[in-house]
């Protein structure tokens, strides 16, 4: 073997180990801020005030099976989407350089801070509105949230007015219709 190829492998395995040293610093990276997020919310909100909200997301209203199937239908893997997945799909999606899974629903505790009253201003895609669905996952689950978001609209209302006849009485193709 030649020096010239000794030299090229030894700055290949040089070029190698830095890159995987650069992954794992940004990983590690990554892990962190999400884990320190994910407590950030105490800094805002008190566990009562936390438990407050939760409660009125825990007490929503399930939501009739046909508004699921259709809801899977359209959007599929997405209704059970919990902050971690979303995260998970966002530095995925900005590693691989792939900005359509940015595209992606939020999970629906994001979703369902906007309904509060916050300390803190909560807008589309803000970190307040991040940090305090952390403490919301806490204390109520993914498909709470779901049908604290959905069971806003009344339902009932839509499929009397355009279909004459009971939500939970929909077809699957009425149920698209919305």
């Amino acid at each position: 073997m030649s020096n010239v190829q000794t030299k090229i492998r030894a700055t290949i395995k040089i070029i190698g180990l830095l890159i995987g040293a650069l992954i794992t610093i940004l990983v590690i990276g990554l892990f962190c801020t999400y884990w320190w997020l994910s407590i950030k919310w105490v800094d805002f909100y008190t566990e009562k005030e936390m438990l407050e909200m939760a409660s009125l997301v825990n007490k929503s209203q399930t939501l009739p099976y046909n508004f699921y199937q259709a809801y899977d239908k359209i959007y599929p893997n997405q209704r059970g989407k919990t902050l971690s997945k979303m995260t998970f799909e966002i530095i995925w999606g900005l590693l691989a350089d792939n900005i359509e899974i940015l595209g992606g629903k939020q999970c629906n505790c994001i979703s369902a801070t906007y309904e509060f009253n916050s300390k803190i201003p909560i807008s589309y895609h803000s970190w307040a509105g991040y940090v305090t669905a952390h403490g919301l996952e806490k204390y109520a689950t993914e498909e709470k949230c779901f049908d604290f978001n959905y069971g806003k609209m009344d339902l009932q209302k839509y499929a009397n007015r355009y279909f004459e006849k009971p939500f939970d009485q929909l077809t699957y193709n009425e149920n698209l219709s919305y």
